[in-house]
């Protein structure tokens, strides 16, 4: 089987001395394509490798072989489960990014970094926190005709370059763009729960 969906980027998690990329579970279902959701128990055992290219540029950047374990990943409402995290692939070219430690505050700036299905520019799209939780990070974008077809997955960023969610969903609320992500909390509680039952 062979599929594509989705954006993903890779982080260096200092604390677990381990390099990542991470990605949205969701991806593995019906919005990426599928028939039905694959079980996350079962995502190792089912991909050879994953191949990743540039969001920017569609130029190939590497490739992953091996999928951490995360039994207990899930979809929406489950925000804070919804994700896939692959071991950082030995040719792989891409930066890592950042993992912050905490959650943005309400009204802070942060972006969601990825281009959209109609265009490469901006790079960054601007947004506020409305909503910050372990459960779920909910903002509010400045541009209010954007695109969000194939973000899930991507970074969300704070001024630091930090990490602070990884996309989940977005759409209309009261004619403003929402968008939604796993808090960087979440996806660090995750990743930690996993690596602990593969030592």
């Amino acid at each position: 089987m062979t599929f594509s969906a989705g954006t993903a980027f890779a982080v260096e998690l200092e604390e677990e001395n381990v390099s990542l990329v991470l990605t949205a579970y969701h991806l593995f279902g019906e919005s990426g394509g599928l028939d039905e959701q694959i079980p996350a128990s079962v995502l190792p055992d089912v991909f050879e490798k994953v191949v990743f290219t540039d969001a920017y540029n569609d130029s190939e950047c590497g490739e992953c072989e091996k999928i951490l374990k995360i039994e207990d990943a899930d979809t929406y409402p489950e925000v804070n489960k919804d994700i896939v995290a692959f071991y950082y692939g030995e040719n792989l070219n891409a930066n890592r990014l950042k993992l912050s430690s905490k959650l943005p505050k309400k009204g802070e700036t942060v972006w969601l970094a990825a281009p959209t299905i109609l265009s490469v520019e901006p790079r960054l799209h601007k947004a506020k926190v409305k909503s910050a939780s372990n459960k779920m990070l909910v903002f509010e974008y400045e541009e209010k005709d954007i695109e969000l077809t194939a973000t899930s997955g991507a970074p969300i960023l704070n001024s630091k370059g930090e990490v602070v969610g990884l996309n989940a969903a977005g759409g209309e609320q009261n004619g403003k763009k929402i968008g939604v992500a796993n808090p960087c909390t979440g996806m660090a509680k995750m990743i930690k729960k996993a690596l602990s039952k593969e030592d």
